[in-house]
C-alpha cells in the first residue's frame, strides 16, 4: 500500500508532529473533542459520561475561547445534527461564534452510511 499522507510527512520547516492519545476507540468521539479541546481528561470524570451533556455550563475556556480572545473568528461545523451530545449548547459554552449543523450542508456523499470528510471539505470550500 502506497504512503497515505505524503504531503503531511513531507512537512519539516516550521512544524510539529506527534501522536494524540485519546481516552476512547470506537465512538465517544465527542469526550475526545472535550478533551482535545479543554485540556481536560475524561479520567476523573464517572465512566460513562459525556461532558457535553452533563457538565458544561456557562463559559469554559478552551482552544476556541483561547483563539477567540486572540481576535480569530471560531466556526464549528459537523455534518450531525446540534442536537447530538448536546452540542448546540456545549459549542457556544466551549467559545465557538458560528455553529453549522446538518441540514445545512444538504446531501453529501456517504461512506459506511457517514456523511464523508471530503463532502464536508469540499462544502467548506465552496
Amino acid at each position: 500500500m502506497g504512503e497515505v499522507i505524503p504531503f503531511f510527512r513531507s512537512l519539516t520547516e516550521n512544524t510539529v508532529k506527534g501522536y494524540a492519545c485519546v481516552s476512547v476507540f470506537g465512538g465517544g468521539t465527542a469526550n475526545s473533542e472535550f478533551e482535545f479541546l479543554t485540556g481536560h481528561s475524561m479520567a476523573f470524570l464517572p465512566r460513562g459520561s459525556v461532558p457535553y451533556q452533563q457538565y458544561l455550563r456557562g463559559t469554559v475556556n478552551s482552544m476556541a475561547s483561547v483563539l477567540k480572545s486572540r481576535g480569530y473568528s471560531c466556526v464549528a461545523m459537523t455534518p450531525f445534527s446540534g442536537r447530538d451530545r448536546n452540542i448546540q449548547n456545549a459549542y457556544p459554552s466551549l467559545g465557538f461564534e458560528e455553529l453549522h449543523f446538518d441540514k445545512e450542508f444538504g446531501e453529501l456523499p456517504l461512506v459506511r452510511d457517514q456523511s464523508s470528510d471530503q463532502g464536508m471539505y469540499d462544502y467548506i470550500i465552496r
